[in-house]
C-alpha cells in the first residue's frame, strides 16, 4: 500500500512536468488534499466505525484504554519537550504549543486500528496450524484484537477534537507573526522618491513617516545592504565623472592675443 502510494505520486509529478514543464507539487497536492478530505478520510473513519463491535463493549475495558491513551499522551508531550529544549530561539509557549500540536491522533490510528484483527481473520481464513480445531485460541485472539481496536477508536475520540480545538485557540495566544522580508524593498530603496526645495525632511533610517520608530523586520537587513551598494555605485560614479573646464571669458582671450 505505502509502495503504491509513493509510486502514484511520482508518476502524477512526472506527467504533470512533461505536459507543462513545470516542476512544481502545488496542483498535485490540491487535487491529492481535495480526494482525501472529500473521499479518502469519510471512507477510512466511517469504516472504522463499523468494525467496532458495540456488542463486546466493556466498561473495564474502555476505563483501561482512557488510562492507556492517557498515559501515552503523558509521556508524548514529555518527550516533545525534550526534543524542543536545544532550540533556544523558541520561546516557552512556543514549545508548549509543539506539545499540544502532538497529542491529536486519529489518522495513524484509523488506518492501523484493524490490522490486529485482519491479521486474526486471515489466520483464521488460511487455516494456519495454531488457528485449526482451537477455537480457545482463536477466541483469545480474537479478543485482543478487538480490544486494541476499541483503545485505537478511543484515542481518536479523545484527542482528536479536543486538541484541534485547543491548537485554535492557543495558536492565537502563545505565537506571534513576524513580518515577512518583503520581495520589492530593495526596488523601492534604489529608487528613493525626488526632493524639491522647500520639501519636508525625509524620516531618519528606523522611523516611520510619522517619526515614531517602527518595528524592526527581516526585510531591514536586505534594505540595508541594497542602499549601501547603491550608495557605493553612486559615490563611484561621481568621482569617475567630472565637469569640463569651463571657457575664459572673452575678454582674457582677446588680451593674451594682444
Amino acid at each position: 500500500g505505502t509502495l503504491a502510494v509513493l509510486t502514484f505520486g511520482a508518476t502524477v509529478q512526472h506527467l504533470k512536468r512533461a505536459e507543462t514543464g513545470i516542476d512544481s507539487t502545488a496542483a498535485v497536492s490540491s487535487i491529492i488534499g481535495y480526494l482525501w478530505s472529500n473521499v479518502g478520510s469519510i471512507m477510512l473513519f466511517t469504516l472504522l466505525g463499523a468494525s467496532v463491535d458495540q456488542t463486546k463493549l466493556d466498561g473495564k475495558i474502555v476505563g483501561f484504554g482512557f488510562l492507556t491513551v492517557l498515559i501515552g499522551l503523558v509521556g508524548r508531550c514529555i518527550a516533545t519537550w525534550l526534543s524542543a529544549m536545544p532550540l533556544r530561539e523558541w520561546t516557552f509557549k512556543e514549545k508548549c504549543f509543539t506539545m499540544v500540536t502532538w497529542c491529536p491522533k486519529a489518522t495513524v490510528q484509523a488506518a492501523l486500528a484493524t490490522h490486529a484483527l485482519d491479521f486474526v481473520n486471515k489466520s483464521v481464513k488460511d487455516r494456519k496450524p495454531e488457528y485449526v480445531n482451537n477455537d480457545s485460541f482463536v477466541q483469545l485472539m480474537t479478543d485482543r484484537a478487538e480490544v486494541i481496536l476499541t483503545t485505537a477508536v478511543l484515542s481518536i475520540i479523545m484527542t482528536a477534537p479536543l486538541f484541534a480545538v485547543l491548537m485554535s485557540i492557543t495558536g492565537k495566544l502563545w505565537l506571534t507573526q513576524e513580518d515577512a522580508p518583503l520581495v520589492g524593498a530593495a526596488a523601492e530603496v534604489s529608487e528613493p522618491p525626488a526632493t524639491t526645495i522647500g520639501s519636508s525632511v525625509a524620516a531618519p533610517a528606523g522611523a516611520a513617516a510619522d517619526g515614531r520608530p517602527r518595528k524592526r523586520s527581516r526585510g531591514d537587513s536586505l534594505q540595508a545592504v541594497a542602499a549601501e551598494f547603491m550608495g557605493e555605485g553612486a559615490d563611484a560614479a561621481a568621482s569617475s565623472t567630472q565637469a569640463p573646464a569651463a571657457d575664459p571669458p572673452a575678454g582674457e582671450a582677446r588680451r593674451e592675443r594682444g
